[in-house]
């Protein structure tokens, strides 16, 4: 998932359920959260219709890292 983000920033749960084929709606929300309580991906937008997940500069620092 975080690839995928990384990949296709700015897109929503939908989008990101297509391109992984990890589950259902319930099993993404509950990956996307994992993922931003570890402060590896937020939130952008006004809504969640007009909105998507990027990752986070912190994300970013570490996978130029390696």
């Amino acid at each position: 998932l975080l690839k995928a983000i990384l990949n296709n920033e700015g897109k929503r749960v939908p989008d990101y359920i297509a391109a992984t084929q990890l589950g259902s709606d319930r099993t993404m929300e509950r990956y996307i959260q994992q993922l931003k309580d570890a402060n590896l991906i937020e939130f952008k937008g006004d809504s969640n219709q007009a909105g998507g997940y990027f990752l986070t500069l912190e994300a970013k620092e570490k996978i130029n890292k390696n």
